[in-house]
């Protein structure tokens, strides 16, 4: 798995978190538990996202479990503990964050307290879902070969993990052993790097050590009446593969998470794919071997080759970037004669949000794609993208929305078990998430786990919105292309609004923290979710939700300064067209106003209007100029389109909203994309189109 980063909390932010007073108590009541009970099914596949110990600190946004989509994933590996090399006790790096940190919201006292009581938490809102103890990773897998070398370490090892799955109430352990059978020094770059030591007696012993916490776990599970899981994070470099065998030692695994990443970066001086599906063998800078093996399909189709079941297979996919600086030369990709900096050189000193050599969130790089000087690429062969700004001579490569769903649409046809991510909090989760939408419908069938409510939201029931609308937790898949933060609107700026009444109770020292605003549905639904969340600071004791400068709908809130303050708005029954949307959240020093969210309605009734002068007949539109791809006709077994859309083609360049038809139906477009084949089909796509 990828290096942990921790960066270690002021005390003084500690003391704060935990004299937090919820504004919701913590504790669930019987019905939401029914409701989660009710609304759980099961899937023969699985979605595993990776939450890291670290990601509730600023360098990660403050990612708390609460942001977790608990409805679109069936697993979450909590990254990392370690094993002591002399005991193998289970160790904990950071404690507080782990099992002391008390969440905005929660009292106190709560039995919720840390990472892992918040993830317990989740568990019993959402029944379906399991969470493992993650185990190792690059910087804690100093443990593993002294805990494998024998018999007697091996059970101590496999009880104390065992223990302590048992005492947070988990349901199960992923091993991240990085790697067998390699003796790897310490990273001098990396101050909390333990190094990993290694050695041939690896290859038996690996195999061995999952026995010894298969037959723990098991007999557990006997005695709990509980089937608990055995997983590992696999890599999947060839060399790697050579040391260990897995044909052996996946007998008592669940599932292998391949690590598919990370297989190019700038810990080599040449530019490649860090996850490319497909090899390219034109790229002359690499040996025969890599150039052959380090893809994606190749490791997947080695580890079946080897005796591992293809339903035990999942398949790794990155939510951050690696990049290089000074980067030059390469293939040129786009026929301009010039190198476009894939396959070319480059440094190793370019600086990410998460680290040096270009590693940063999907979110950040997603950013730059609009970014003036910085151009995207594909790599039709290996079905990957990257970004290169000539002029800064900087690459990052990364997956964005059409390499997950490439791959997700591989994993399906292969029979695999799944898809896993590394790691949540690399989405663009703070506009909806991008990528997880798209593995859930992709590989779950957007089967419904579940509502996905924050504390503090009710849940579906507006009081005071004349518009009752839909449970929030929309699964359909795709972008959130109308988020549009910071956008005032001039003209529609509900701050310019008259006051508002607020009431005597308020507690608040000083003007509102500033609330954010998200949606929760996909654009183009006539009914949808509007999330506010104020994280921390003063609170309001009214937010009044605004559409196009107009109030709409508002809810009182009682005043628990300094704690969270979450709530869902509900909007339904909207016409065709797109609505600004602003909240107001107030109290007696005030008024805060969060940025806007640009909403976009494709699928509601047409919108009323006078009615019109006479017209003339317009003159029928001409026929559109093929696309490119295109065969010069319609496409085999497909009817002439109905009137309103252009003919889907493929290779055609296709943005959201935009209608298309396809044998003899129209769709409309969720997702800016390119329809790179014909299985890219309207028909074949729900992640990309909805037909109408």
């Amino acid at each position: 798995m990828k290096k942990t980063k921790t960066i270690l909390a002021a005390m003084a932010m500690a003391l704060a978190f935990t004299s937090c007073k919820g504004i919701v108590d913590s504790g669930l009541t019987d019905g939401t538990k029914s409701a989660r009970a009710a609304a759980t099914a099961t899937s023969s596949k699985r979605v595993v996202g990776y939450f890291c110990e670290w990601g509730i600190y600023g360098a990660h946004d403050n990612y708390y479990a609460t942001s977790i989509p608990a409805n679109k994933l069936t697993h979450i590996n909590y990254a990392f503990v370690g094993l002591d090399p002399s005991s193998q006790a289970v160790q904990i790096f950071d404690p507080w964050a782990t099992t002391d940190i008390v969440y905005p919201g929660d009292k106190w006292d709560t039995e919720y307290k840390g990472n892992l009581g918040q993830l317990r938490k989740l568990k019993e809102e959402y029944p379906h879902l399991k969470v493992l103890i993650s185990v190792g990773g690059w910087t804690k897998s100093n443990g593993f070969h002294a805990a494998a070398a024998n018999a007697t370490t091996r059970a101590r090892a496999a009880e104390n993990l065992t223990n302590f799955v048992v005492q947070y109430g988990l349901d199960g352990v992923d091993i991240d052993w990085e790697y067998p059978g390699v003796d790897r020094p310490k990273d001098g770059n990396d101050q909390y790097d333990m190094g990993a030591p290694g050695g041939i007696e690896d290859k038996e012993n690996f195999t061995l050590f999952l026995k010894a916490i298969r037959e723990a776990l098991d007999a557990q599970g006997r005695k709990d009446g509980k089937k608990y899981e055995l997983t590992a994070a696999i890599g999947v470099g060839y060399d790697k593969i050579a040391v260990t065998n897995p044909g052996d030692y996946c007998k008592y695994l669940d599932a292998l998470n391949l690590m598919t990443y990370d297989m190019h970066g700038a810990f080599e001086s040449n530019t490649g794919h860090q996850a490319p599906l497909y090899a390219n063998m034109n790229c002359g800078i690499y040996s025969d071997d890599v150039r052959e093996k380090y893809n994606i399909d190749w490791a997947v189709k080695k580890f079946i080759s080897e005796g591992v079941p293809a339903s035990k297979i999942v398949v790794g996919l990155p939510f951050y970037s690696r990049g290089w600086n000074n980067v030059s030369g390469g293939l040129d990709f786009d026929g301009d004669g010039v190198g476009d900096g894939m396959f070319g050189t480059g440094g190793s000193t370019l600086s990410g949000k998460w680290g040096v050599g270009g590693q940063s969130p999907y979110f950040a790089v997603k950013a730059l794609e609009n970014t003036p000087g910085w151009v995207k690429y594909r790599d039709e062969v290996s079905k990957a993208c990257w970004l290169y700004n000539r002029g800064a001579r900087e690459l990052y490569t990364y997956d964005d929305q059409l390499t997950i769903k490439t791959k997700c649409d591989y994993i399906n046809e292969l029979g695999l078990g799944g898809a896993m991510y590394w790691e949540l909090d690399g989405d663009d989760w703070k506009n909806g998430y991008d990528l997880v939408n798209i593995v859930h419908e992709s590989i779950l069938n957007g089967v419904d786990f579940g509502t996905d409510i924050n504390p503090g939201d009710n849940g579906g029931d507006n009081p005071g919105n004349d518009n009752p609308g839909t449970n929030p937790g929309n699964d359909n898949p795709g972008t959130n292309p109308g988020t549009n933060p910071g956008n005032d609107n001039p003209g529609t700026n509900p701050g310019t609004n008259p006051g508002t009444e607020i009431p005597s109770s308020s507690k608040a020292t000083g003007l509102p923290g500033t609330p954010s605003l998200e949606q929760t549905s996909w654009n183009g639904e006539a009914s949808f979710g509007l999330r506010m969340n104020m994280w921390w600071g003063n609170n309001g004791t009214v937010a009044e939700l605004y559409e196009n400068g107009a109030k709409i709908a508002s809810v009182t809130f009682e005043d628990n300064s300094p704690s969270a303050q979450s709530y869902t708005f509900n909007v339904s029954g909207k016409a065709n067209g797109t609505y600004a949307y602003q909240v107001k959240l107030t109290n007696n020093f005030g008024t805060s106003v969060s940025g806007t969210v640009n909403y976009t309605v494709t699928k509601g009734s047409a919108a009323a209007e006078p009615d019109p002068e006479p017209q003339p007949e317009p003159e029928p539109e001409p026929e559109p100029e093929p696309q490119p791809g295109d065969q010069g006709g319609d496409q085999p077994g497909q009817n002439q389109p109905p009137a309103g859309g252009d003919t889907w083609a493929v290779m055609g360049t296709y943005t959201a909203g935009q209608v298309v038809s396809y044998n003899g139906a129209n769709y409309s477009c969720l997702v800016t994309h390119v329809a790179y084949s014909e299985s890219w089909n309207p028909a074949e796509t729900p992640a990309l189109w909805s037909r109408i």
